[in-house]
């Protein structure tokens, strides 16, 4: 059925229309006779957002319903935790201690932490390629080939990466090795979906004409589908890498590596200057990443 529909009321197959057709459709008259009857009537498409809105909506409130929300808060002990981030006590006696922690123990903390991303977003990245690749319909046609691979990295997608980094501590001990596995495997899953799908709305022309004069689909997709897909690539490859870097505080709390563990025990024990000691690195070196990376991607893109 088209978005207008133009009919004679005298013939038209609509005069008994349903229910559902009168919530699609508003009826417009275009001709009327002598007496003022209509004749011609244009049928459009109503606009469906307050069906969607009201659907969002109810679905709002049936959630809100099973959700416990506290009798009393102490909004006053929050303001007390914020405040002793950035304070001397119980862990440390004066900010020279205080100080001295961030830079000798934070800061090369969360280095390592970063050296623990970058290399798992590197190694994810690259053995991303030819998995996305194997996953795009147009340059695979056969479904026996992209169905197993689609359907196996989907339910790997599906483990968040505190899931990963639990199930390789198990394999791996608690260590650097854990975390770096479980953010590669997160990595390729989130790598994947995003260049699969971009790879699907490329120009397939020169893609084809590769084909035609005798290349291989490896030679034809370097040559042809290649450079259209590599400024997207490194987007999504720097993308992930902040995606990364937030992900890794996480892992610690599994005993995964990184600066992680450090506010885990420190939180545990109540030292919240300890937490405010390694909160501030992060916060920096976080920031430092962003404005880098949005740097880089302007220049290269």
């Amino acid at each position: 059925m088209s978005d207008t529909l133009v009919k004679d009321l005298t013939s038209s197959p609509f005069k008994k229309k349903s229910v559902l057709f009168k919530a699609l459709y508003s009826e417009s008259v275009v001709e009327v006779d002598r007496d003022g009857n209509a004749t011609r009537v244009i049928y459009r498409k109503r606009h469906l957002w307050p069906v969607y809105l009201t659907a969002v909506l109810l679905v709002f409130c049936l959630c809100w319903i099973f959700i416990t929300l506290p009798r009393r808060t102490n909004v006053g002990s929050l303001f007390d935790i914020i405040g002793n981030l950035f304070r001397p006590g119980p862990a440390f006696t004066s900010y020279s201690q205080y100080f001295h922690y961030m830079w000798y123990t934070a800061f090369p903390s969360v280095g390592l932490t970063v050296e623990m991303v970058y290399v798992a977003t590197l190694i994810g990245c690259l053995v991303s390629v030819p998995i996305f690749i194997l996953s795009s319909k147009n340059v695979v046609k056969h479904a026996y080939i992209y169905g197993p691979i689609r359907a196996l990295l989907d339910i790997v997608r599906t483990l968040p990466t505190f899931v990963l980094a639990i199930i390789q501590v198990a394999f791996f001990g608690y260590s650097n090795t854990s975390g770096i596995i479980a953010m590669t495997i997160f990595t390729v899953g989130i790598m994947y979906k995003l260049m699969y799908e971009y790879t699907e709305t490329t120009h397939m022309g020169p893609f084809e004409a590769g084909l035609s004069v005798g290349s291989s689909r490896s030679q034809a997709f370097m040559t042809g589908l290649w450079p259209q897909v590599l400024p997207t690539f490194l987007s999504n490859c720097l993308y992930t890498f902040e995606i990364n870097v937030r992900a890794s505080i996480i892992l610690g709390f599994v005993g995964a590596g990184g600066v992680g563990k450090l506010i885990s025990d420190a939180s545990d024990m109540g030292h919240w200057d300890k937490v405010g000691a390694l909160l501030i690195p992060i916060f920096l070196v976080t920031l430092t990443l962003q404005l880098l990376s949005s740097y880089v991607r302007r220049k290269t893109l």
